[in-house]
């Protein structure tokens, strides 16, 4: 199995600076070649940022604190990406993005749908199901759940 490349980057958006004269800073994750960006949701002076390095410039008390969360950030994304490489067949930048925001997407079995479906279906009988077609649904999914 080949070694895919990972990179995080953190760069400022230059372009869209808030009220406050803020910029907000964003997170580039390259895999192999994909790449996924969001934000951090973490604003900084424009002046106070050094692009050569992606953090904040200086050593005053503010910049250390948005340099130890940048830090946080780059872990917890590290980490997402070798829980995905260990446990799933590859790694795109999209899941180690997704799983770090926690956008995650739950799986439901085809008996859970179809009992979902049933409950709904009871709640339409004399509206617009009747009592047969309900008896029908619940005995096809008596003979799927076995």
């Amino acid at each position: 199995m080949s070694k895919s490349t990972f990179k995080i980057l953190f760069y400022i958006r230059k372009n869209q600076v808030n009220k406050d004269g803020t910029v907000c800073i964003m997170v580039r994750l390259t895999v192999g070649g994909e790449v996924s960006q969001f934000s951090s949701k973490l604003n900084i002076d424009p002046k106070a940022w050094d692009i050569k390095q992606g953090k904040a410039a200086g050593n005053p008390v503010k910049a250390r604190q948005l340099n130890d969360l940048l830090e946080d950030i780059r872990t917890s994304l590290k980490n997402h990406y070798r829980d995905i490489e260990m446990h799933e067949s590859f790694v795109t930048a999209e899941k180690v993005r997704n799983a770090f925001l926690g956008y995650t997407i739950k799986q439901q079995t085809l008996l859970e749908l179809f009992k979902k479906h049933n409950d709904d279906a009871q709640k339409l009988v004399g509206i617009s199901k009747s009592a047969a077609t309900l008896a029908k649904y619940d005995r096809c999914y008596r003979r799927m759940e076995v």
